[in-house]
C-alpha cells in the first residue's frame, strides 16, 4: 500500500504534464478530416466536452486511431490530439504526416485510457438532446436532464437524468450508436436506473435494469452493451447499500435491446412452458478462471434467474442473479461469475442456475441446472 500511496505524485505530474502538452500541440494542430476503412472498428466510454477541450475517456474495443477520431467526430469531438500515457506520451494527430504519428500505436486495446482534445462540432448522435421511450412515456432530454410534473399542476417531479453514455457501432448500419444510462426518479423514494441506446429507434427505447442501483460501467464495443452494476439480494432492504455485482450483455436487434445469451430461445413452443431455467455455457467438465461467463434461456418468476458458485467442500464462493424471461415468455440471460482465487490447486467445484422457490414448497419444485465444472 506504501509503494502504491508514493506512486500517486508520480502519476500526478505525469498526467499533468500530458494535459499541458495536449493543450499546447492543440493550438497549433488544426483538425483534418480522416476517413476509416470499414474494417477498422472504434468505440468508447465517457462524455466529450460539449464546449471543446480536454477529456480523459477509455477505449471500449481495439481501436485503430482513425477509427477513433471518426467515432469522436460523431459524439461531438472534432479531434486536434489524442494521447495515451506508454512510457511516456504518445501522441496522434488528424491530418499531420505520417512520421508524426508514427510513435503511436496502430492500435489501442480494449480498456485503454487516452486523453483528447477537440473543438466542439455537431454530433450526429447525440444522447444529451434525445427522446426516450421510459414504461410507455417519451421523455425528451435538455442538455442530459429533463424534469416535468409528475401531473399537470402538481409540485412533485419527475427527474429524469444522462448518467454515463459510451459510443460505438451497435446495430450493424454501419453509423455511430450512443448507449446511455439514465436515472429516472418520478416523485417517490425509487430511483430507477434504465439502459437505451439512441440510433435504434425514435424514440429511443428504455429498458429497466432495477432501483436504486450502482452503475459502475458501461460498454458499447463489438456490437454489443455491457452494464456492470451493484444489486442487492432479492430479500435485501432497498435501506441496505448494494453490494452484489451485476453484469449483464445486450445487442441492439429489431429496434430494441435483447439480452444476450445462446440460441436456447430460439426452441419452438417454448411460450407454452412454464418455469424453466436453461443453461447453454458454460458446458460441464470446463475450466473456468475468474470471470467467465454463464449464458442460457429462462422464464422465471418476476424474471429473475438467481446463481451461485460452490467450491468441492459445497460452500458458497459468490452468488447474485440476472434477469432472463417472465410473464411476457422466455428469454435469453448471460452474466459474469467473479470469485477470488482458490487454495489447494484445481478442483470440481459446481455452478447453481436456479429460480427462488416463492411457493415456498406448495407448487412444483422449481427449476433448478447444477452444472460440474473444474475451478484452477
Amino acid at each position: 500500500m506504501q509503494a502504491k500511496m508514493r506512486s500517486r505524485p508520480r502519476v500526478a505530474v505525469a498526467l499533468l504534464a500530458g494535459v499541458l502538452l495536449l493543450f499546447a500541440l492543440g493550438t497549433a494542430v488544426g483538425h483534418a478530416d480522416t476517413a476509416s476503412p470499414e474494417s477498422m472498428r472504434a468505440s468508447f466510454g465517457g462524455n466529450v466536452p460539449a464546449e471543446g477541450g480536454l477529456a480523459l475517456l477509455v477505449t471500449t474495443e481495439s481501436s485503430t486511431p482513425t477509427a477513433l477520431v471518426d467515432v469522436l467526430a460523431d459524439a461531438g469531438c472534432a479531434v486536434n490530439v489524442i494521447a495515451v500515457f506508454q512510457a511516456g506520451y504518445l501522441l496522434f494527430i488528424p491530418g499531420a504526416p505520417e512520421r508524426l504519428n508514427q510513435a503511436f500505436p496502430p492500435k489501442l486495446p480494449a480498456d485503454t485510457p487516452f486523453f483528447v482534445r477537440c473543438e466542439p462540432t455537431a454530433p450526429a448522435v447525440d444522447p444529451e438532446q434525445a427522446t426516450y421511450l421510459i414504461d410507455e412515456e417519451e421523455v425528451t432530454l435538455t442538455d442530459g436532464r429533463s424534469a416535468m410534473p409528475v401531473a399537470p399542476g402538481s409540485a412533485s417531479m419527475a427527474v429524469t437524468t444522462l448518467l454515463q453514455q459510451s459510443y460505438g457501432q451497435l446495430d450493424g448500419a454501419g453509423a455511430t450508436d450512443a448507449a446511455v444510462i439514465l436515472a429516472h426518479n418520478s416523485g417517490g423514494s425509487g430511483t430507477f436506473y434504465y439502459l437505451a441506446v439512441v440510433g435504434i429507434g425514435d424514440p429511443a427505447p428504455a429498458l429497466w435494469l432495477g432501483d436504486r442501483l450502482i452503475v459502475q460501467r458501461l460498454s458499447a464495443a463489438n456490437g454489443q452493451i455491457t452494464v456492470t452494476y451493484l444489486d442487492r439480494a432479492l430479500d435485501a432492504s432497498f435501506a441496505a447499500p448494494p453490494t452484489m455485482p451485476v453484469t449483464r450483455i445486450f445487442a441492439a436487434e429489431r429496434g430494441g435491446l435483447v439480452e444476450i445469451g445462446a440460441g436456447a430461445c430460439e426452441v419452438q413452443n417454448l411460450d407454452q412452458l412454464d418455469s424453466f431455467v436453461f443453461v447453454t455455457a458454460p458446458a460441464p467438465g470446463a475450466q473456468l478462471f475468474s470471470g467467465f461467463t454463464v449464458e442460457g434461456c429462462s422464464r422465471t418468476f418476476e424474471s429473475t434467474v438467481n446463481w451461485s458458485l460452490h467450491d468441492r467442500a459445497g460452500a458458497e464462493l459468490v452468488s447474485g442473479h440476472t434477469m432472463g424471461g417472465g410473464f411476457d415468455g422466455p428469454a435469453r440471460f448471460s452474466f459474469t461469475v467473479e470469485y477470488d482465487n482458490l487454495t489447494g490447486g484445481p478442483q470440481v467445484g459446481s455452478l447453481r442456475v436456479f429460480e427462488v422457490d416463492v411457493s415456498e414448497g406448495e407448487g412444483y419444485p422449481p427449476p433448478e441446472v447444477v452444472i460440474p465444472i473444474v475451478l484452477p
